[in-house]
């Protein structure tokens, strides 16, 4: 689905331009309707990612100009609009899962500017457990997710149809495993065709409570990680990190020691030079931080993540897996010092044997509490926020820099009060 790329136009061209975006609803209305071209000049999705846990899909748009949206804060404004749809892979196609908005406005670009783009976040909840199946430990659900934006006016139900204005994207999601499963869906799991006869007094439809995933066994997990070039450095990472003096605190579902590498004689030493790398060698080969947003309705900033490899990340999902941390830093003043920390999202990954090409991408959030930060319509709010993306333990205070694994990026977060709420917060602190 291509997009419409608008070059560098000339003031008179901008000024059709946009009076064609302001009568784009009147023409939709007295004419026909306006010929789908996914023009991506004022807007457009950047990335999609499904949190499995809380069953939310996520997109994060970015808004990339300062007029052409109907009005200023203090007005109506427009509307970006978001549809998603599922391929769940059961031969049905994209399933239309419902819709979800957000308001735009014209901010102009002033000092602290350049002001654009600015990156929003919006999201739906789904019902997918229906979905869910018990597969072999190492294989996954793969649904693939439609994101579809479409400026001021709700996307179609089909999912084949292109906006005029907005874009469409497909990202590749992972459901999590069925929580509650019967005897018939371990039999199916281990292809069995007949039951002995011991087995067959078995009611087939009684459900079976699954136990606390466990640690990987040590030794399995290395000879495993050893064949597929996942280095020890990744894989201990969490058994040898804590030791080292750097104020870091860990959030790991591994609990691995160093006695039981001593046993399997791996380098600790080496793993340990590995994680002293100065700040900044991010590692991206296994994970990677690729967008960042902020749910304006909800003051929830967000983030996408991309998992690359198929191993990677402390076991299949049968075990505890491991935990991909997200931390966020505000720049209030921007100044260029992301000087407050505002919380850690995390998210349980695994490795997962039938994972895609391009990967899978899934999304964390963190609601805060902004109301000390809101300002007047009058006056847009717009301010720089990092995110910094860590495996196995939490990105380090003070300082909003990646670790290893990891990867920065940042943001514009608008958020002001609209003329309603203008004169009792007129005068909380910026």
């Amino acid at each position: 689905m291509e997009k419409l790329k608008i070059p560098n136009l000339s003031a008179g061209q901008l000024s059709e331009l946009l009076n064609t975006r302001q009568t784009f609803l009147l023409n939709r209305f007295f004419l026909k309707a306006a010929a789908a071209q996914s023009i991506t000049h004022w807007e457009e999705i950047t990335c999609v990612g499904f949190n499995p846990d809380k069953s939310k899909l996520e997109a994060i748009v970015s808004v990339k100009q300062s007029i052409g949206y109907s009005g200023g804060l203090c007005s109506n404004g427009s509307k970006e609009y978001v549809r998603f749809f599922v391929d769940f892979k059961d031969g049905s196609g994209f399933r239309d899962m419902g819709y979800t908005s957000f308001k735009v406005a014209d901010i102009s670009e002033v000092p602290p500017g350049p002001q654009h783009p600015l990156k929003y976040m919006t999201h739906l909840f789904i019902d997918d457990e229906k979905y869910r199946r018990f597969l072999s430990c190492d294989n996954a659900v793969i649904p693939t997710v439609r994101a579809v934006l479409s400026w001021n006016s709700i996307p179609s139900t089909n999912p084949n149809d292109v906006p005029h204005y907005g874009n469409v994207v497909n990202a590749n999601i992972q459901l999590k495993r069925k929580r509650l499963i019967i005897w018939k869906d371990i039999f199916d799991a281990l292809q069995v065709k007949e039951l002995p006869d011991w087995l067959k007094s078995i009611n087939l439809k009684e459900e079976v409570k699954l136990p606390v995933p466990p640690l990987p066994p040590i030794q399995q997990l290395h000879a495993a990680y050893q064949k597929a070039k996942v280095p020890d450095h990744r894989t201990f990472f969490s058994a040898v990190a804590p030791s080292i003096k750097n104020g870091a605190k860990f959030k790991s579902l591994t609990s691995y020691n160093l006695f039981e590498l001593q046993k399997l004689q791996i380098d600790v030493k080496a793993i340990a030079d590995a994680l002293l790398k100065p700040a900044g060698q991010a590692d991206v080969t296994f994970e990677e931080l690729v967008c960042v947003g902020l749910n304006t309705p909800l003051d929830t900033p967000g983030a996408v993540i991309k998992l690359k490899k198929n191993s990677g990340f402390s076991g299949d999902l049968c075990t505890q897996g491991s935990q991909e941390h997200v931390a966020f830093w505000a720049d209030w003043d921007n100044n260029g010092s992301f000087d407050q920390y505002l919380g850690t999202a995390s998210i349980r990954v695994h490795d997962i044997a039938n994972i895609p090409a391009d990967g899978l991408y899934y999304n964390v959030d963190l609601p805060v509490n902004l109301t000390n930060r809101i300002k007047s319509c009058i006056t847009p709010n717009v301010i720089r926020v990092r995110a910094v993306l860590s495996g196995s333990r939490c990105p380090p205070l003070p300082t909003p820099t990646p670790l290893t694994p990891g990867a920065t990026a940042s943001i514009r977060w608008c958020r002001s009060a609209p003329r309603r709420l203008q004169k009792w917060k007129r005068n909380l602190p910026m």
